[in-house]
């Protein structure tokens, strides 16, 4: 009745993870798709051609043995639901990749007996169950020719480690529950109407009442990966293909600039993404960040791709580092950022500095998150369906972008996916699947600029309850866990003591005496991140004086670490305060300082109503 499909390929590298046993094959290309096969029972082969051609269709490909196979160590087959099994392997290959590889989407095609483990994982991306059993309970009801007993027989003759408890409930139809809501969306079952061995009288009632796309066939034979029509493997194919709007957004993007950034750096460089480029929630709006790193004369930068302004700098490793070092704004790029080069040996330098600051800073980065999403929050932004509003109001892009940052940075993840995390975090329990797929609408709705004021009122209010849930129930009490605070949702009367206090102060103190304390106090650090971050919050204080204004407006004038911290001046209110300030930041030598405050000097508050965005 169980048919698996395990082939012999070469360059495979095979892994253990749990019990299971796993072959992988990586594609020729760079990929970040994977496909999880996932057997029948007992084990047999497969044509060759099959897997090839998932390969070649640039798909990594793992194929999955259960704890207790043939030759196995003494874990028991069923002695662990394999369902749960997969879904933590997901988990896994998500956060650690593979090969040094971020793989961030996962489909799983599984027959028979593996029909059934995969359509009941709830994390992967998309699922095809080959001829699944459903009701085990049933299965071999009326059968003459067919019942449990003869299968565990044979099944043991072949080498297998069964667990008497599991195998209990796999007859008794407990193991496998089928009650994954998001089946009807994400699911596609291919069967044969005549297959005695999977008892389709009951398969057909299941499609009926989940309402999940299937596929019927005729044939003689039970249907398997093994046997499976070519007509039928392109029709997987072509399904597994199709994506929502805001993956063939940013793939279509990232396609060309690919082969626009291929054209102006070698081999032996590197470059750093950063923003939503790297974590795959671009929309029509943002703007394309990275870094070339590169030891050669800087190569003729790129200003434009398609309808997005680019953002890009070229500089030699050296000079990154310390621009890393000395500034929170590229540091926390850096933590988020998507690395691609052949040069393995840069590779490794920049995970290394990455590793390294995220373990010195980890608690400063983490809390200057947290101010930066309660600021922008707290700013009115004219126009609720507006550009700006989205992006940075109330339950917009950069308040889904802080959810998953902090995420990843408190557990270790580096893969800078921003659907990626999504996936861990609904695979833990941190949000809900319902939340996910809100999340999703919400940037396929940007994605087709198609925004009502109400549906705008309707999607941010949403994704605000979303985020509130995660900072109030998840990220304070980690924090609080982690580093002894006492945060509650007002940041403002946080019971902390020493330089998270100062960062608190720095922003939201209307004591001019303290403000001035804290700045004298930080001018002379010697630690170019902790007096970033000191001034960078004093910039942004509403109620800075004038004194404290201009003395970071000229004595940070000609620190391009600092350009970030001069810039914030022009947004805070102080500028809209004392027009004295904003002349002096008009004449500042960063034009990008220069051009804001021109901006805001003509027109006070139109920092507040639309994304202005600087062109070289």
């Amino acid at each position: 009745m169980f048919y698996p499909f395990i082939c012999i390929i070469q360059d495979m590298k095979i892994f253990y993870f749990k019990g299971l046993k796993i072959e992988h094959t990586a594609p020729p290309s760079n990929s970040d798709r994977a496909i999880i096969l996932c057997p029948g029972l007992p084990a047999s082969y497969v044509n060759e051609k099959q897997i090839d051609m998932l390969i070649q269709k640039n798909f990594h490909v793992f194929l999955v043995l259960y704890p207790g196979y043939p030759n196995s160590s003494k874990t028991l087959f069923l002695s662990q639901n394999p369902a749960d099994l997969i879904s933590e392997l997901i988990v896994s290959l998500r956060i650690k990749g593979m090969q040094g590889v971020y793989l961030n989407t996962f489909f799983l095609i599984g027959s028979s007996f593996g029909g059934s483990v995969v359509l009941n994982v709830k994390n992967a991306d998309k699922i095809v169950a080959l001829s699944p059993v459903i009701d085990y309970k049933n299965l071999y009801k009326g059968s003459l020719d067919h019942n449990y007993e003869t299968f565990k027989n044979y099944l043991l003759k072949n080498g297998y480690k069964i667990s008497r408890n599991g195998w209990s409930q796999l007859k008794k139809g407990e193991i496998f529950t089928f009650s994954d809501k998001s089946l009807r969306e994400k699911a596609l079952i291919i069967y044969n109407e005549n297959d005695p061995e999977i008892n389709p009288s009951f398969l057909k009632k299941f499609l009926c009442l989940k309402k999940i796309r299937s596929i019927s066939i005729h044939s003689d034979k039970h249907l398997s990966f093994k046997n499976i029509p070519a007509d039928i493997l392109m029709v997987i194919l072509e399904w597994l293909g199709e994506s929502n709007i805001i993956y063939q957004y940013n793939n279509y993007i990232t396609g060309d600039f690919n082969k626009t950034i291929s054209k102006i750096v070698d081999n032996q460089s590197a470059i750093i993404l950063t923003g939503s480029l790297a974590s795959g929630n671009l929309v029509p709006e943002s703007d394309i960040d990275f870094y070339i790193i590169s030891e050669r004369t800087n190569p003729k930068m790129i200003r434009k791709i398609r309808n997005h302004v680019v953002e890009g700098r070229a500089m030699t490793f050296r000079n990154f580092s310390h621009y890393a070092r000395s500034n929170m704004r590229d540091m926390s790029k850096l933590f988020s950022s998507k690395i691609i080069t052949d040069n393995q040996s840069l590779r490794k330098k920049v995970e290394k500095l990455r590793k390294h600051l995220m373990d010195k800073y980890m608690e400063i980065f983490l809390i200057f998150q947290i101010l930066e999403k309660k600021r922008m929050e707290a700013t009115h932004y004219a126009g609720i369906n507006s550009s700006l509003a989205i992006k940075k109001g109330l339950g917009g892009r950069r308040s889904l972008g802080f959810m998953t940052v902090t995420y990843n940075a408190l557990n270790d993840i580096n893969n800078p996916s921003f659907w990626n995390s999504l996936g861990i975090m609904t695979c833990n329990e941190v949000i809900s699947e319902t939340d996910r797929k809100h999340i999703e609408r919400f940037f396929n709705k940007l994605t087709q600029q198609n925004f009502s004021h109400q549906k705008a009122h309707e999607l941010l209010k949403i994704n605000k309850r979303v985020v509130d849930k995660y900072t109030n129930e998840y990220l304070f009490n980690k924090i609080n866990g982690k580093y002894g605070f006492k945060f509650s949702k007002n940041m403002k009367n946080a019971n902390i003591n020493g330089y998270v206090k100062n960062m608190i102060d720095a922003l939201y103190s209307s004591d001019p005496i303290k403000l001035v304390k804290i700045a004298h106090s930080y001018v002379k650090c010697k630690d170019a991140i902790e007096k970033y971050v000191i001034f960078y919050y004093l910039a942004l204080n509403n109620n800075l004086p004038l004194d404290i204004g201009k003395f970071i407006a000229l004595k940070f004038a000609n620190q391009h670490s600092m350009n970030n911290v001069r810039r914030n001046l022009v947004e805070s209110a102080a500028t809209t305060v004392h027009i004295e300030l904003l002349n002096l930041l008009a004449r500042d030598r960063d034009p990008k300082t220069i051009y804001y405050a021109k901006i805001k000097l003509a027109k006070k508050d139109i920092l507040s109503t639309k994304i202005i965005r600087y062109s070289h």
